[in-house]
């Protein structure tokens, strides 16, 4: 699911529920931004300094 609201590029999937992985695709390849578990804020953790 694509999350330019919180960054440009940003998008996260759900991975069992309990697990959100957060990443971006550039160019030909996938950069893992971060692993969040637990219900843990991410969209305040990748939230983009303005």
């Amino acid at each position: 699911m694509s999350r330019d609201d919180i960054r440009p590029g940003l998008r996260v999937i759900s991975y069992r529920r309990r697990t959100m992985i957060a990443y971006a695709v550039i160019a030909d390849k996938i950069s893992i931004i971060g692993v969040f578990h637990g219900g843990r804020d991410y969209e305040a953790a990748l939230q983009t300094e303005e």
